[in-house]
């Protein structure tokens, strides 16, 4: 089943510019931990998921409804001449697509002139190996 991995309502001058993500299937796993072996497999999966390419999906945005096309790396764009709210669905088929992030997808425009966005990673992982090899079976 296809999953939204990536939405945003960008808020722009008096307008808004929506993007996104669609990816064939929900690179999430669900489920309990299973060992380390099956674990390893879940992970090498996930970077074989191919995004959902060249397909018309719709998008219900406050109670207004967009048709978006998404091109070969599965993403869809399109600006539209008013401020939009929250997401209300987006679907494929007349089928709703699963939404995988939980952060929120509309960022009004700021009163500021600049607009800073920060991702700092602070997982640490400490191995304490200088050899590659194990290394590479520590991760």
């Amino acid at each position: 089943m296809a999953s939204v991995w990536q939405l945003s309502v960008r808020h722009q001058g008096s307008g808004s510019s929506v993007r996104g993500v669609i990816l064939k299937s929900n690179p999430i796993f669900h489920g309990t931990r299973r060992g380390g072996f099956i674990n390893m497999l879940r992970v090498i999966r996930s970077y074989f998921i191919k995004p959902l390419a060249r397909k018309t999906i719709n998008l219900r945005i406050d109670e207004q409804e967009f048709q978006a096309t998404t091109n070969s790396r599965g993403e869809f764009m399109f600006d539209v001449e008013s401020k939009l709210g929250d997401v209300k669905s987006v679907e494929l088929a007349g089928q709703k697509l699963e939404f995988v992030f939980d952060y929120p997808e509309v960022f009004p425009k700021g009163i500021g002139d600049y607009e800073v966005i920060s991702d700092i990673d602070d997982t640490i992982m400490i191995s304490y190996t200088a050899d590659t090899i194990k290394r590479i079976t520590t991760l």
